[in-house]
C-alpha cells in the first residue's frame, strides 16, 4: 500500500509524462554548459504538500547528484546556480551534504525563506538547534529582509557578531538628610554590533515605494563602501536596498 499510494501520482497527468513517457527533453549538463535555464512549475497549492514536494525533490536529486559527479575545472564550463524559493519544502537529507561540496562543482545555491523556524521544523529540530545552524553556516552570503520573528532576529544579529561598547550609566537619589546626590558612569561591555530589533525596521515595498532595505553578511570578505577614515578595514556586512521593479 505504501508503494501503490507513492506510485499511483505517476500514472495521471502532467506526472506521468514528466516521468513515465521515456524521453526527455533537457539533462543537468546543459545547465553548467550550455547556458540553459531550468525553471521547475510544479506549484504547492495546485498539487498538494505531499505531491509537489516529491516531484520537485525528484528533479531536484537528478541534478544535484549529476553536478557534484562533474569534476569543476577552470574552462571547462561555466557552473550554474540552484534558485529555491520557500526552500524548507522540497528539502531532503541529501541537502547538507550537497551544500557543503558543491563549490567544488561550481554550484552557487541560494535559498529562500521567510523564517529560520520553517528550516527548523523541516530538520525535525522545534526551535532553531545545532542541526539548522549547521547547514546556515554552509551559505557564506547572507541577506536579511524585514522580519518580525525573533528567533530570525536573534540568529542574524549573533551571526553579525558583537563589540565591545563605552555604555553610560546614570545615577540619583537622596540620603537620610534630604541630600541627593548624582553620580555618571560608564563600562565596557559586549553588545551586538547590529541589535535584533533593528530587522524589524528595514524599510518594506508598497504601492508607493518599490524598494525593500536588507542587510547582506558575507563571510571573509569586507565591502568597499564600508570603509572609511575611521574604519580602514571596513566591515563584513552592509545595508543594500533592492528594488522589485
Amino acid at each position: 500500500m505504501t508503494f501503490s499510494g507513492m506510485a499511483d501520482k505517476f500514472m495521471f497527468s502532467p506526472f506521468r509524462e514528466m516521468f513515465c513517457s521515456g524521453t526527455y527533453s533537457f539533462t543537468p549538463e546543459q545547465t553548467t554548459h550550455e547556458h540553459k535555464l531550468i525553471i521547475l512549475d510544479i506549484p504547492l497549492l495546485a498539487y498538494g504538500r505531499e505531491t509537489a514536494p516529491l516531484m520537485q525533490i525528484i528533479v531536484k536529486l537528478v541534478f544535484q547528484r549529476a553536478w557534484l559527479r562533474h569534476a569543476y575545472k577552470p574552462g571547462c564550463c561555466h557552473g550554474a546556480m540552484l534558485v529555491q524559493d520557500e526552500f524548507q519544502t522540497p528539502m531532503s537529507r541529501f541537502e547538507n551534504h550537497f551544500v557543503q561540496v558543491c563549490r567544488s562543482s561550481a554550484i552557487a545555491p541560494i535559498f529562500i525563506t521567510q523564517l529560520i523556524l520553517n528550516l527548523s521544523e523541516e530538520m525535525g529540530e522545534s526551535q532553531p538547534g545545532s542541526k539548522t545552524k549547521a547547514f546556515l553556516n554552509n551559505l557564506s552570503v547572507k541577506i536579511t529582509h524585514n522580519t518580525t520573528c525573533p528567533d530570525t532576529c536573534q540568529y542574524v544579529a549573533d551571526v553579525i557578531g558583537k563589540e565591545y561598547r563605552f555604555l553610560e550609566s546614570f545615577n540619583a537619589g537622596s540620603g537620610h538628610n534630604q541630600q541627593s546626590h548624582t553620580s555618571v558612569g560608564g563600562s565596557q561591555q559586549l553588545v551586538h554590533i547590529i541589535e535584533p530589533i533593528e530587522f524589524t525596521r528595514l524599510v518594506k515595498p508598497d504601492s508607493h515605494n518599490p524598494l525593500a532595505q536588507g542587510i547582506v553578511w558575507v563571510s571573509g570578505k569586507r565591502f568597499n563602501a564600508t570603509k572609511n577614515a575611521q574604519n580602514p578595514i571596513g566591515r563584513n556586512y552592509l545595508s543594500v536596498y533592492f528594488s522589485r521593479e
